[in-house]
């Protein structure tokens, strides 16, 4: 197989494993994903990781490849609603440890932290998102925090905290991604103006039997 084969081949088996313990990637493990779809689990995943910036119901009629049968928008809501966020967690997780990281002389992992805003779909009823009209908006906006981890070697996103624009915290973010934080090595996080190691920065009782 070529690479681009194997990198594909290797997301998809994750996906398949994943499928095998679906009460750790759903909300509600005793019914979630547990009758039978034409939207179950594994096709969930791949459909979402496949997506691309076409309206839903022409995503769904490709990935379907123009089934009459295509399911609706509305059945892909319904789907959607019961994934974890963990399941995506898990699996970039997963994918990136399929493939080694890159060291930075041979020994340490250069991992840059920022922060990102995104728009999302106008509700003036989420309170957490929605942001009142303002000199750059006439009708206000909703929106959501990034928290990124990104290896700068190998140039690959590690992990990812989503928060409410309104209740940003990137310092507890940041703590979030350092607890789950699973590739090993020396890492050097980078954030803004500072270069820290791990046990340098968090004086959480994880990292001080890490730096012992």
């Amino acid at each position: 197989m070529t690479f681009p084969e194997i990198v594909k081949t290797t997301l998809w088996d994750i996906i398949d494993e994943m499928s095998h313990s679906l009460s750790s990637f759903v909300k509600n493990p005793d019914k979630d994903f547990i009758r039978k779809r034409k939207l179950d689990f594994k096709k969930m995943m791949h459909l979402i990781i496949s997506m691309e910036s076409g309206s839903l119901n022409h995503e769904l009629l490709k990935f379907f490849e123009y089934d009459s049968s295509v399911p609706t928008g509305s059945a892909f809501y319904q789907q959607r609603s019961k994934l974890s966020v963990s399941a995506f967690r898990h699996l970039l997780k997963e994918f990136n440890l399929k493939f080694p990281l890159e060291k930075f002389r041979g020994k340490y992992y250069l991992i840059a932290c920022d922060g990102s805003e995104f728009n999302i779909a106008r509700n003036l009823k989420d309170a957490d998102t929605f942001h009142e009209p303002n000199d750059k908006s006439v009708s206000g906006f909703n929106m959501v925090h990034t928290i990124s981890l990104y290896e700068v070697c190998s140039k690959r996103y590690l992990d990812l905290e989503v928060q409410p624009g309104r209740l940003k915290n990137e310092f507890q973010a940041i703590c979030n991604l350092m607890d789950r934080y699973a590739y090993g090595g020396s890492p050097i996080f980078i954030m803004g103006f500072s270069l820290l190691s791990a046990s340098e920065f968090l004086p959480t009782e994880k990292w001080r039997c890490a730096k012992q």
